[in-house]
């Protein structure tokens, strides 16, 4: 998937993930693959230049989908979004979705201690609210 970046490979796993797909043989018109519409013709022409003729069976990728999916049910709940919009629009039961915002705060609750547990190791008054007076 080299051949197409990152983006274009998770909008494949997006659709296909946990199918098998096959990519156009170099010269076949490529408008007719299931592909084109996901990819796009540049990425699309790049996979074939890349693996033409080839098959895979594309991972599912759950728990990075998962995580990508709880990120942006938090942001846009923090942004102002209620709970039960965005349970219809995901699919979820609204108390999914609050606790989904209640884990994604206590994980940056945690990444934040973290960083200020790192930064106290190395010495640094980083988060101190009055640098001047030491920790």
């Amino acid at each position: 998937m080299d051949a197409i970046g990152p983006e274009a490979a998770l909008r494949l796993i997006e659709v296909f993930g946990g199918a098998r797909i096959y990519v156009p043989v170099m010269g076949e018109p490529i408008e007719h693959s299931p592909l084109f519409p996901i990819l796009g013709a540049d990425a699309l022409t790049a996979l074939v230049n890349a693996c033409s003729g080839d098959q895979f069976i594309l991972p599912r990728c759950e728990r990075y989908m998962r995580a990508q999916r709880n990120a942006e049910i938090c942001r846009r709940h923090r942004a102002g979004e209620r709970a039960w919009v965005l349970a219809v629009e995901f699919k979820l039961t609204e108390s999914t979705i609050w606790e989904i915002c209640r884990r994604g705060a206590a994980a940056d609750a945690d990444a934040s201690a973290h960083t200020m547990n790192r930064a106290n190791e190395r010495g640094s008054n980083y988060g101190n609210p009055n640098p001047s007076k030491g920790r």
